[in-house]
């Protein structure tokens, strides 16, 4: 009898221990969406600024599950974002940063079931983000 009680314990014990889990990789997800969107704007900036202060043309490519940052550098979309809608390249230019497509970026996050909308405004010369 106190062989069955301490196995029914220690399945009653792994279960409760399991559940944490659950909420854990909710969060890792959640979390990872929220990296890559700020990093994403942190690089898009850094790309759009080093055109102006570098003088040299600047690009992002967009691909299935991947951004490609003229410096190599490359993110990689979580599981949880999707890539809606991209112009394909952003291109800025030399000295000025503009991008003359006026073309957005539009991701997905299936955890906060939200679009997220990088537009480039004319005027201001920067992308607006806008939540929706």
């Amino acid at each position: 009898m106190t062989l069955v009680e301490t196995l029914v314990v220690l399945a009653i014990v792994a279960q409760l221990a399991g559940i944490p889990m659950i909420y854990v990789k909710s969060y890792q997800e959640e979390m990872a969406a929220r990296e890559f969107l700020a990093l994403f704007e942190k690089r898009l900036k850094g790309e759009q600024s080093l055109a102006i202060t570098g003088g040299v043309e600047t690009s992002v490519v967009f691909g299935a599950r991947r951004v490609h940052f003229s410096n190599a550098e490359v993110l990689e979309l979580p599981d949880c974002v999707t890539l809606v809608e991209a112009p394909g390249v952003i291109s800025f230019k030399a000295a000025s940063g503009n991008y003359s497509a006026l073309k957005k970026v539009v991701l997905y996050n299936r955890k906060k079931d939200e679009l997220v909308t990088y537009q480039f405004q004319m005027g201001s010369g920067r992308f607006v983000k806008k939540i929706g």
